[in-house]
């Protein structure tokens, strides 16, 4: 009915169409239709409505025509059943690349605030998808152990300055860090707070813009790196020199053993 208002607004009186005869199967119909426009393609969104709109219509015959959706794997068809229900700009960052099938699946079955908050999140700072994976893993576990929802996590301050900077020129890969690192400190405070200390020890050794030791940018774990830049013997056996006696620097031995530096006096 829609192209057909379509194609008189745009003053056609005639449109191709294919007609069945009265005792067509629906499925064999649908079949048809699907054909027509396999040469056209269809983007995740369209693959999440059609597949719904055909399990709905159709529940026998769906299973048949899913190959027509290139939904041949059932976790494909559960995914695509479930990204169906994403509101408005959920479908349409599936349907122009933004969202993949399985974390808009994801998001789908969340409660429609945090689905949205998400998804404004999301397109603000464009992560990459194992990023969003990750991060609708925290938010999911914070939410059963806070008994928040998402939505109530996504409207920290630290998220509204993310979304902000995000805005800025250039400001899309800090406003990641910046997101990222708020629902890791969130999700892993111990850990958090211990990479903090760390920090502040490394900060303190001074060591030369020559030999770099850092933690791990990860944030997945609490451990380090080690980088010399030398283009001479001499300034390498420098560098050695000045690692070597590390071992017996009280500030990295606490560094390392986790120990602050009176504790390791009076160890």
């Amino acid at each position: 009915g829609r192209r057909r208002e379509a194609l008189l607004g745009l003053g056609r009186q005639t449109a191709p169409a294919r007609v069945l005869p009265p005792a067509t199967p629906l499925g064999m119909a649908l079949a048809w239709g699907l054909a027509d426009n396999r040469e056209r393609g269809w983007n995740a969104a369209e693959a999440a409505l059609m597949w719904r709109f055909l399990t709905d219509l159709a529940p026998e015959a769906a299973p048949g025509l899913a190959p027509e959706l290139g939904l041949e794997a059932p976790a494909l068809r559960a995914w695509h059943l479930d990204a169906a229900a994403l509101p408005e700009e959920g479908l349409d960052a599936l349907a122009d690349g933004r969202l993949d099938v399985e974390n808009g699946a994801r998001l789908a079955r969340w409660e429609p605030a945090g689905c949205r908050a998400a998804l404004a999140l999301f397109a603000a700072v464009l992560p990459s998808k194992q990023i969003k994976r990750q991060w609708l893993d925290w938010l999911e576990d914070l939410a059963r152990a806070d008994r928040v929802t998402p939505a109530v996590i996504l409207a920290a301050p630290e998220i509204r300055a993310a979304l902000a900077q995000a805005g800025q020129p250039g400001g899309r890969p800090a406003a990641v860090e910046a997101a990222r690192r708020f629902l890791w400190t969130r999700r892993h405070p111990l850990l958090a707070e211990l990479t903090r200390e760390r920090l502040a020890r490394l900060k303190s050794l001074r060591l030369p813009p020559a030999a770099r030791l850092e933690l791990d940018p990860s944030l997945e774990d609490v451990s380090f790196s080690l980088r010399l830049a030398f283009t001479t013997v001499e300034e390498f056996q420098k560098l050695a020199e000045l690692l070597g006696g590390l071992a017996e620097n009280r500030a990295f031995r606490a560094l390392v053993d986790d120990c602050p530096a009176d504790e390791q006096d009076q160890a």
